[in-house]
């Protein structure tokens, strides 16, 4: 669905992106995530055909971005700055049914995410940053598309609001979808994906965390070991696991617990750039 090859930009003598690759073809939900100026927003806004590369390809279902067909398989939740102020929210929405031919009963689905029919009739400029959130999603989710590209989409709103959206993005990759999002809330990315996309010097380094997760155990005990200690147990290999259990029975230590390690995107967003 997204193939990136040899992608550069940069600002001035600040390289963003460096000979960046990306190849995503099956439907998933994928993070991108990084520090602030690493280039997230600019490698979204180059698919999106709202920033110019320097060079390199990329191509959205066979298609350049480029080319306005791309409209049709794409949709980018940018940032709020895409909503007018002195129209009101049932204008924004029309507009997205209009461009899109969206059916009456599909219009009214997306409309009921968030149940932005409450407040849709009144201008934006009366709204609070939770309800421009929601209907910013919204707008973003009227239509049928291939690829969905979301920046920072929990900004503003209620843990009830994140846990909506978060079964819709489920909901999504069930019919097909392909969904990129950046957060800056490890939290909420670890309740969504495994699948991450770190950006790092330049370049995507794609992550699966489950795939870490399963070779490792966490051992709590009162022996001292010879394993590397973290907080308040050992961070065991699988395949170490028995040894070390033995290790602590012949000091005479007892096991407190032993459990599955289940890695964190924070946990690996430290080693990168921490």
């Amino acid at each position: 669905m997204i193939k990136i090859e040899n992608l550069n930009k940069s600002y001035g003598n600040k390289v963003v992106l460096d000979n960046l690759k990306l190849n995503l073809e099956k439907p998933n939900i994928y993070a991108l995530v990084g520090p602030n100026g690493t280039g997230k927003t600019t490698l979204m806004d180059i698919i999106a055909n709202f920033v110019k590369k320097d060079s390199g390809n990329v191509k959205i279902c066979g298609i350049d971005p480029r080319d306005f067909k791309v409209f049709k398989k794409l949709s980018y939740a940018r940032s709020l700055n895409m909503l007018y102020d002195n129209l009101t929210g049932l204008d924004h929405l029309e507009l997205a049914k209009g461009m899109m031919n969206v059916k009456d009963k599909e219009f009214k689905e997306a409309l009921d995410i968030f149940d932005v029919s409450k407040f849709m009739k009144r201008k934006v400029s009366t709204y609070s940053l939770g309800m421009r959130q929601k209907l910013l999603l919204t707008y973003f989710f009227i239509g049928d598309y291939d690829l969905y590209i979301m920046d920072e989409p929990v900004t503003g709103l209620d843990p009830s609001s994140i846990i909506l959206l978060r079964e819709y993005l489920q909901y999504l990759k069930s019919k097909g979808k392909l969904i990129i999002l950046s957060s800056h809330t490890l939290s909420e990315v670890d309740k969504t994906t495994n699948e991450i996309l770190f950006l790092v010097n330049g370049k995507i380094q794609r992550e699966n965390l489950l795939s870490f997760s399963v070779k490792y155990f966490k051992l709590k005990t009162d022996a001292l070991l010879n394993y590397k200690k973290g907080n308040d147990c050992y961070l065991i290999l699988d395949e170490e696991l028995d040894k070390a259990i033995r290790q602590v029975h012949s000091k005479n230590g007892k096991v407190i617990s032993v459990e599955r390690y289940l890695r964190s995107t924070e946990d690996r967003y430290k080693e990168l750039y921490v």
